[in-house]
């Protein structure tokens, strides 16, 4: 099928059986699930980026342009002061976890200073911790966002995507109505149907790319 914006409402008005579903909410609704969510689930790899940055001594989040980038991602490579020799970081993303090993300190001025080597993403801002105690260069691989839809004749970057947000958008709307009619038909079955499409044809890409064995 091809799957553009004016198709995906149309499917969505079908799976939810109304008609009268207003065209601009659900091409908000459809623009949520695809920058914010399917990126995420699906990693595709016309998204991945690199992320780079570099880190002062000040003690201040790194705030991540969040209409450029979803999230970063493990590992973090940290150029040791600029010398061009690289070390190992970890991304950790539990805020509660992050803060009990790194507290802050009670008055400003009195952060204890050394190479980071963690680094708490949340909320769209990149904490290194302990604080840089010279500028470090920063980088690590990030799944970018894609740019919202805004024309009806609009493609998803990934084909198959059209299913995946016509049932998501679907679910979405009869969960707030609490419309219960083929609910467990687009969980249990559609949707699962169009993810098995997308990891079947993620596999095939894989299979493309790989080297003829030696033997």
């Amino acid at each position: 099928m091809d799957w553009t914006v004016d198709s995906i409402i149309t499917r969505i008005k079908l799976l939810v059986g109304d008609s009268n579903l207003d065209d601009t909410d659900l091409l908000n609704r459809i623009n949520d699930h695809y920058q914010n969510h399917l990126p995420i689930e699906f990693r595709p790899k016309s998204l991945d980026d690199i992320y780079h940055e570099t880190l002062v001594a000040d003690g201040v989040g790194v705030m991540v342009d969040p209409n450029k980038y979803l999230t970063l991602l493990n590992p973090a490579y940290i150029d040791d002061g600029g010398t061009g020799n690289l070390y190992e970081g970890v991304i950790s993303y539990d805020p509660t976890l992050f803060w009990r090993k790194y507290p802050e300190p009670t008055a400003l001025g009195t952060h204890t200073t050394n190479k980071p080597i963690e680094f708490l993403y949340y909320g769209y801002t990149l904490y290194p911790r302990p604080v840089p105690d010279a500028d470090y260069e920063f980088e690590c691989k990030a799944i970018k966002k894609p740019d919202a839809f805004t024309l009806g004749t609009e493609h998803p970057i990934e084909e198959l995507w059209g299913g995946i947000l016509s049932c998501d958008v679907a679910i979405e709307i009869k969960g707030e109505r609490g419309d219960e009619e083929n609910l467990e038909y687009l969980l249990t079955t559609l949707r699962p149907y169009y993810s098995n499409m997308i990891a079947e044809k993620e596999i095939m890409q894989l299979e493309g790319i790989r080297g003829t064995p030696r033997f």
